[in-house]
C-alpha cells in the first residue's frame, strides 16, 4: 500500500518518480498511480467549481437611503442569511 500523503508532498517538491519511490518505499508504478489520482481529483474539483458557479444565482442589490439604510435583494434568496457590517442596516428579501 502506498503512502499517498508522503508521495504528494514529495511530488510538490519536484522530485523524480524514482527518488519518490525510494523514499516512500514503493514502486515507481505506485507513484505514477498517485499522480493519476491527483490529476483526476484536480479535474473533479475544477468541474465542481465550474458547476457551482453556473448554478449560483446572480445577486442583484438595490440601495435605498432613508433614516436607516436598507439593502433590497431581488431574487429567490428566501432562507439565506446575509450579514453586513454597519449600524442600522437591514436586509429585505423580496420574491
Amino acid at each position: 500500500m502506498r503512502d499517498s500523503d508522503l508521495i504528494r508532498k514529495l511530488l510538490s517538491s519536484k522530485m523524480t518518480y524514482r527518488e519518490i519511490a525510494r523514499i516512500g518505499k514503493c514502486s515507481t508504478g505506485a507513484v505514477s498511480a498517485e499522480v493519476r489520482a491527483l490529476k483526476a481529483e484536480a479535474i473533479i474539483n475544477e468541474k465542481n467549481k465550474a458547476l457551482e458557479q453556473a448554478l449560483l444565482p446572480k445577486l442583484e442589490v438595490k440601495r435605498s437611503w432613508s433614516e436607516t439604510d436598507t439593502i433590497v435583494v431581488d431574487n429567490n434568496y428566501q432562507g439565506h442569511d446575509f450579514s453586513f457590517v454597519g449600524q442600522g442596516m437591514n436586509l429585505e428579501l423580496e420574491k
